[in-house]
């Protein structure tokens, strides 16, 4: 047997983590029979606070994406992409969250459309709730309320992560969760 011969050059040092992620349970959806697609926010969130949260929902969550840091520069994945032109789209400014702890969001939940629907219990509408007591949603309905899920102390909203089916035939947002961001001392705070 001969020896494995050295690499012709050392691999790339790994870059360490600029912050710490949190990824919250998946709520809404199916447990089983859909094979699923993920978009998550986690790169972008982990360099950069987020600024925006776009969306536009009306039975369902159809579309979400974030933009990060102070020029909103970068955006977040694509969550969905069912477009249905009498759906509004939100847009949330979630850029004081570092400055302001009034505005810091601490509670995250979605509301469901329900397993005997045509939207396979999708997710149908975002909720977050600020430290100061505002709620802030994307969505209106809601069929099957969630429970709520606090951010961890000393963690800061960072954007979602998401599941739609990967045949794209049904590319609203199915399964939803949130993703939250310790930063290490130095992160740029937008002001």
């Amino acid at each position: 047997m001969c020896p494995l011969s050295p690499p012709s050059s050392p691999p790339p040092p790994t870059r360490p983590s600029s912050s710490d992620i949190y990824i919250s349970p998946m709520l809404c959806g199916q447990d089983f029979g859909i094979k699923y697609a993920t978009s998550s926010d986690a790169n972008p969130a982990s360099t950069f606070p987020i600024q925006t949260l776009n969306g536009r929902a009306g039975s369902v969550l159809e579309y979400a994406m974030s933009t990060y840091d102070c020029n909103g520069r970068y955006q977040g994945a694509p969550h969905g992409g069912v477009y249905a032109a009498s759906s509004p789209t939100v847009t949330l400014d979630l850029s004081s969250q570092l400055l302001d702890p009034g505005l810091r969001i601490t509670k995250f939940t979605a509301c469901c459309a329900g397993t005997n629907s045509t939207w396979a219990n999708g997710a149908q509408r975002i909720i977050m709730m600020t430290a100061g007591g505002m709620q802030l949603n994307i969505g209106k309905r809601c069929v099957v309320p969630q429970p709520w899920i606090n951010v961890p102390t000393g963690y800061t909203f960072g954007g979602l992560v998401t599941q739609s089916p990967a045949d794209e035939g049904r590319n609203w947002v199915h399964r939803l969760g949130f993703i939250a961001v310790r930063y290490r001392p130095g992160v740029k705070v937008c002001t």
